[in-house]
């Protein structure tokens, strides 16, 4: 079964970019942002809390200069919701067509990997 993909929910729009603003400060506020929208997918998403590991987690693709952004909502079927920050990219829907929940995980894992590799 291919993944869904919805936008951003009412009122959890990204915040604009703004040219002005210092990188700290655009950092921080796109971590609360993506903290704001993880709270909302782990309040209303149906997977039994036991299953809740992924849920919240951000996925990208590259894309451009840039990456296609998408928040993990639900697993069983894969929904995502497509998270338009910077520019706003979406990966090819063929890719999206065939990405399983075991492709999200394994993802989710070697991104952490690296993080902490590079902490």
């Amino acid at each position: 079964m291919s993944a869904k993909v919805f936008s951003s929910p009412k009122g959890y729009d990204a915040p604009p970019f703004d040219f002005n603003m210092s990188w700290e400060d655009r950092n921080k506020q796109d971590e609360q942002y993506l903290e704001h929208l993880k709270q909302w997918c782990l309040d209303n998403t149906n997977a039994p809390i036991s299953r809740r590991g992924i849920i919240g987690e951000v996925i990208r693709f590259p894309v451009a200069d840039n990456y296609a952004r998408y928040m993990v909502f639900t697993t069983k079927p894969l929904t995502l919701i497509h998270i338009s920050m910077y520019d706003g990219y979406h990966a090819d829907p063929i890719l999206l067509r065939g990405l399983r929940a075991n492709d999200v995980q394994e993802m989710i894992r070697q991104n952490q990997l690296i993080t902490k590799l590079f902490a």
